[in-house]
């Protein structure tokens, strides 16, 4: 008997190999990776707030990072500041209410270069 048919006889099938996958896979692995480093929770908090900004002023606001209780975001100079200003603190109290794992406590304001 010859090697492959000891083999047959002692396990009953031949293992075939291995198929490869089609195309590779470190993208999408590296992408879930860093979804989990940045974290689900500065993301919904981030999604939270795009929400409550009225549209003329989200034109000129953007959420930059979310860290250690606080979201940081660029805003453009002049009146898109001066606005964001005066509505960040009840900004910040509705993303308190609709996001509390954020644990949310400042939001910090960046002038766009």
């Amino acid at each position: 008997m010859d090697r492959e048919g000891q083999f047959v006889g002692i396990s009953g099938r031949i293992k075939g190999r291995r198929r490869r996958m089609p195309g590779k896979i470190g993208g999408p692995c590296r992408e879930y990776v860093q979804s989990i480093k940045t974290g689900i929770r500065g993301a919904s908090a981030a999604a939270v707030f795009n929400e409550l900004l009225p549209e003329p002023l989200a034109a000129g606001c953007r959420v930059e990072s979310v860290s250690r209780g606080v979201m940081q975001v660029r805003v453009l100079p002049g009146v898109y500041m001066f606005q964001m200003q005066s509505i960040s603190s009840a900004l910040l109290e509705e993303i308190k209410k609709q996001c509390p794992r954020a644990a949310i406590r400042e939001i910090k304001l960046l002038p766009k270069r």
